[in-house]
């Protein structure tokens, strides 16, 4: 079984290293590991792989929600 591939192109990546951000990206997913990005127009992929077109948006790989509830989420604490 070949491995899935999702191409995100079109977007804006910001790669929080402190670079300039990089314009019109192609960010290629493979089982949900980046293994490359490229820049530029678009490229033909090969069939079978997911294109998501994400242009005007912008890309931050790493980030997630990582915030809490004190008391649980229903806020037993009557926080939150």
């Amino acid at each position: 079984m070949q491995p899935a591939t999702i191409v995100v192109h079109g977007a804006t990546l910001i790669d929080s290293t402190g670079r300039k951000p990089i314009e019109n990206a192609s960010i290629v997913i493979r089982d949900d590991v980046i293994v490359g990005i490229e820049t530029g127009s678009r490229r033909d992929c090969p069939e079978g792989v997911q294109v998501i077109d994400a242009r005007g948006k912008f890309v931050i790989p790493g980030l997630w929600d990582s915030h809490i509830h004190i008391g649980g989420s229903a806020g037993g604490l009557g926080f939150g």
